[in-house]
């Protein structure tokens, strides 16, 4: 083989690990993703007759929305009109539910073709709507769609936690049919997330695409069936090496697909079972589903997809010996790939850094209106203490003959009076001390912006800017190890905005407190093969010592954070080689506790410190044994989540010896 050929070979598969990680990643981006459906008796001509004839608005409204919602489904390239006059006049008309939904298609309209920014900002104002209409329907579709487009563009903590939002609410409205779809982008979730341990990053995957199969038969759901039988078909394929039970799965999928006109879904079916037929060297056939694909793919412009097929066709050409071919679409694919994930990346810093803006804007809002009303208090009290001194001046000049009698009465008023005056003194004080630490929190969210965030976006900025400006003088070994020390500088950015969301909305009480009875053992175990990939990095053993059927009542999202905040700040602080133990046992001061423990064998901490760590004035961060950087939001975080759950914490260390971070949670519902 030649050596232009080998080349060829080469970039292919340096970058095969990325298009297969893609593969899946967009395997049912497509798929129709939210609970609205197109009426089986669609008449186009007889709607588009009403919209242009009708004089009954609201007649005319419900024509567009369903309309529109068949030309989203079929990609039908008049969509953006017709979805435009649609909001227009629900605005007109003040029709929340139908702004709400006509945002929320245009949202898919954007999806589709690949534009995930546009695609949020529709998701976002059909959120603001329903802000004030307060939908849970429409709260369960907003979600979904917005933790969909987190988890194209990569960003898989905020697609999960949308996803359990979208799910709440599903559950609360009974909306059987969205919930299956909701199971199946769970069982998604966790095929993709490679931070998860094989094996249950597997049988997660397994297990939500079994329960939403199930859900999706009883409802008729055909368009997630087919979802499943993809996505069983990919685990079948990468998960556990079964091309064909895998192959059997994507045929089924096609057939549906193909049956019930679902143009949308097609095009990552075929690509899938092209590429099982490259692994089994049938070049005439996998030729023939790239060629199916691609076509609907460019017909659409369904751009995310059109690039795989590039790919496909560059690896067929070179394993019929057509290099030139071979390269003219692996060039095609490069510059594609390049693209999509310059703006993904672009994606997600810029979400994450609205989100903390918006943050900050409810933060400033909310201290100027306590102090506010503390202002319309005071003033309050010092009108009402003058009109009673005037009343007490005009009473005695009034009634002078019966002084000594009104006198005993003046005195008990005034006592009962300088008792409301010392209680209106403690409201002060007590609202002083609030404002206070509104000030400090501010200050403290300043202040991460300011240096802790600055810093790392603007190195960040420095080294796309050396990277572009020398981008030819670069070796390959340099740019591949400047891109890890972008992916690694923008993962900390990432960590950062997820933990100052995650404390302002807990500042803002705007997590919501959902405990039930649920397995602690479970929990712990998941949350420890989250953080595996770092321990395993630093030689560190994590051993869970929690028995197995250890229940109790707790919010599962607040204590995951919980749990997942003290071990990543054990391994943070424990030295290479070193062990972290987590227990639960019972809490022997009241048995109607558990007592759970995380013990590491760190550096610790100074005793002098100990009392001010969850103190948002004196909160403070430390350098981890291996140089990592922390803002010092996760103990507050940590311990406002234990005090939402009726629980306790604690901190025992010795400096050089470890430290034990202990917390309570309730066997059963608390009484009161």
């Amino acid at each position: 083989m030649s050596n232009f050929a080998l080349i060829i070979l080469g970039i292919k598969q340096n970058l095969s690990v990325r298009a297969i990680t893609t593969a899946i990643l967009l395997s049912l981006v497509y798929s129709n993703l939210l609970s609205f459906n197109t009426e089986p008796n669609f008449d186009e001509a007889k709607l588009l007759s009403i919209i242009n004839s009708s004089k009954d608005d609201i007649v005319r409204l419900e024509s567009y929305l369903k309309l529109c919602r068949y030309y989203v489904e079929t990609l039908n390239p008049n969509s953006s009109v017709f979805l435009q006059d649609a909001i227009l006049l629900g605005k007109q008309l003040n029709n929340k539910s139908a702004i709400i939904e006509g945002n929320l298609l245009y949202a898919r309209y954007y999806y589709h073709h690949g534009d995930i920014e546009e695609s949020t900002y529709k998701i976002k104002d059909a959120l603001v709507v329903n802000e004030e209409l307060q939908n849970k329907k429409w709260f369960a579709e907003i979600y979904f769609q917005l933790a969909e487009n987190y988890r194209v563009s990569g960003a898989l903590d905020f697609a999960y936690e949308n996803f359990l939002k979208s799910l709440e609410f599903a559950k609360k409205i009974k909306d059987t049919l969205l919930i299956s779809g909701l199971y199946n982008r769970l069982a998604i979730y966790y095929f993709e997330n490679l931070d998860l341990l094989p094996e249950v990053s597997r049988d997660s995957s397994l297990y939500y695409a079994a329960i939403s199969m199930d859900l999706c038969k009883r409802t008729n759901n055909t368009k997630f069936i087919i979802a499943n039988y993809n996505v069983l078909g990919l685990i079948y394929r990468y998960k556990l090496n079964n091309l064909d039970t895998a192959n059997q799965l994507f045929y089924k999928a096609m057939e549906i697909a193909e049956k019930n006109n679902r143009i949308i879904q097609l095009p990552n079916i075929y690509y899938n079972i092209a590429r099982v037929y490259f692994i089994k060297q049938q070049l005439d056939s996998a030729k023939k589903y790239i060629d199916k694909g691609f076509e609907i793919a460019d017909k659409y412009q369904i751009l995310e997809t059109k690039f795989l097929f590039y790919n496909l066709y560059s690896n067929y050409y070179v394993l019929l010996n057509n290099y030139k071919n071979a390269y003219e679409y692996l060039n095609l694919y490069i510059e594609f790939y390049k693209k999509s994930y310059e703006e993904k990346s672009s994606f997600k810093v810029k979400s994450a850094f609205n989100e903390l803006q918006y943050r900050s804007k409810e933060i400033e809002i909310e201290q100027q209106k306590q102090t506010r009303n503390f202002l319309l208090i005071l003033a309050g009290i010092i009108i009402l203490f003058f009109i009673f001194v005037m009343f007490v001046l005009y009473s005695r000049n009034k009634h002078m003959l019966v002084a000594n009698t009104k006198l005993l009465e003046q005195n008990k008023l005034i006592e009962c009076t300088n008792k409301e005056l010392d209680e209106q003194n403690k409201i002060i004080t007590e609202q002083n001390q609030k404002l206070e630490e509104t000030n400090a929190a501010k200050d403290k969210l300043f202040s991460i912006i300011s240096h802790d965030l600055k810093n790392p976006i603007a190195g960040l900025k420095e080294m796309i800017t050396v990277l572009a400006d020398n981008f030819e003088s670069f070796a390959e070994e340099e740019k591949m190890e400047i891109l890890r020390e972008l992916k690694s500088s923008s993962d900390s950015v990432l960590e950062l905005l997820l933990g100052l969301l995650t404390w302002s909305r807990s500042q803002r009480n705007k997590i919501e407190y959902d405990p039930y009875e649920q397995d602690l053992y479970q929990l712990v175990y998941q949350n420890i093969a989250i953080v595996s990939t770092n321990a395993k990095n630093k030689g560190i053993t994590i051993i869970n010592s929690v028995p197995e059927n250890t229940t109790a009542f707790f919010d599962a999202n607040m204590i995951n954070t919980v749990v997942r905040n003290l071990l990543t700040n054990a391994i943070k602080f424990t030295n290479p080689g070193g062990k972290i133990e987590i227990k639960a046992e019972a809490y022997q001061v009241d048995p109607n506790y558990i007592l759970v423990s995380v013990a590491d064998q760190g550096i610790g901490i100074p005793p002098d410190k100990l009392d001010k760590l969850f103190q948002i004035k004196h909160s403070f961060s430390t350098i981890g044994t291996s140089g990592e950087k922390g803002t010092g939001l996760g103990l507050l975080i940590v311990w406002d989540f234990i005090e939402k759950n009726h629980g306790k914490i604690w901190v025992e260390s010795k400096v050089g010896e470890g430290t034990t971070f202990y917390f309570t949670i309730p066997i059963k519902q608390p009484t009161n």
